[in-house]
């Protein structure tokens, strides 16, 4: 896992304070985190470099991210 960290506030809809990076499988990590009553600010979408990312909230409103680089696998 990378940690990424932005020195800025976050709000939902903009880019987030923490950004956890995957190998693969952002699919089923957005369905797992719905599933626990995650709440999905961003749905799975393409990043600027080609990448995956999807923005939830934390239980404590925390805009949190996954990012997952091109080519990896859903």
């Amino acid at each position: 896992m990378t940690l990424v960290f932005i020195q800025r506030p976050a709000r939902a809809g903009e880019s987030p304070v923490l950004v956890f990076g995957l190998d693969g499988g952002i699919d089923r990590c957005a369905e797992r985190l719905a599933g626990q009553g995650m709440e999905i600010v961003v749905p799975v979408s393409e990043a600027p470099d080609g990448g995956l990312t999807l923005d939830f909230l934390d239980p404590d409103g925390t805009v949190l991210s996954l990012y997952q680089p091109p080519g990896a696998p859903r």
